[in-house]
């Protein structure tokens, strides 16, 4: 049985997976040769002729952007400023951060679900869904994903989303291996871009409104 469910789940994130890179690809394909402006043109500078070891110091720019300009200095010397795998990573992180959101809402709809004693008659897939399709489609988000300074943005959401869905792993089952991977996803995100500085307060909220029975941090009150 457990197997199967398993299967299940697999095969519906899948379909999840593959329907929101359709909706992606729909909604950026025309801008796949865009976002190598203004600010690009200065990082690119900064780029020219500097030794990757320079990364550690974020190429001169005054931030602890460590991992971020790690990837771009890699794509920078991979890709130059052929558009299309810009595009590709870009787009690819933007349906990724999708389907994160997508599980991490269906996570957080399931235990609301589950606190309720007259439990709501309805497919918790299908909110989780709206949700990440409103988060790929909102138009605040398309800077991020055709401007090509903006890996920050999308590689940090990334690894906030992961570390918030092993957070919640760990209030479920209080493995310390999913604190373990909370915490390095956070660090990863921390060295990325500012906004990770989110986590914490995030953390805070889920650890005490999580209603799993099992989980230490039931035992707070205010």
């Amino acid at each position: 049985m457990s197997s199967d469910l398993n299967k299940y789940e697999l095969r519906g994130n899948a379909v999840v997976l593959a329907l929101f890179f359709v909706v992606v690809h729909l909604a950026y394909f025309k801008t796949w040769q865009a976002g190598f402006v203004t600010d690009f043109t200065g990082l690119q500078e900064r780029l020219d002729g500097a030794p990757f070891r320079d990364f550690l110091h974020c190429f001169g720019f005054p931030a602890l952007h460590q991992v971020t300009n790690f990837f771009l200095y890699l794509f920078y010397k991979l890709f130059d400023t052929n558009p299309l795998p810009w595009y590709l990573i870009y787009t690819s992180l933007h349906v990724v951060n999708g389907w994160l959101g997508y599980r991490l809402a269906k996570k957080v709809f399931e235990a609301a679900s589950s606190a309720q004693t007259d439990k709501l008659a309805v497919n918790i897939s299908i909110p989780a869904f709206a949700t990440a399709l409103l988060f790929l489609l909102s138009p605040y988000n398309a800077e991020a994903v055709i401007w090509k300074v903006c890996f920050n943005f999308l590689f940090c959401t990334a690894m906030m989303l992961s570390s918030l869905l092993f957070l919640v792993k760990y209030l479920e089952k209080e493995k310390n291996i999913d604190l373990l991977w909370f915490n390095l996803f956070f660090v990863i995100a921390l060295f990325t871009f500012e906004l990770a500085l989110a986590v914490p307060v995030m953390a805070v909220a889920f650890a005490y409104w999580w209603p799993s029975r099992e989980s230490r941090f039931r035992s707070w009150e205010l």
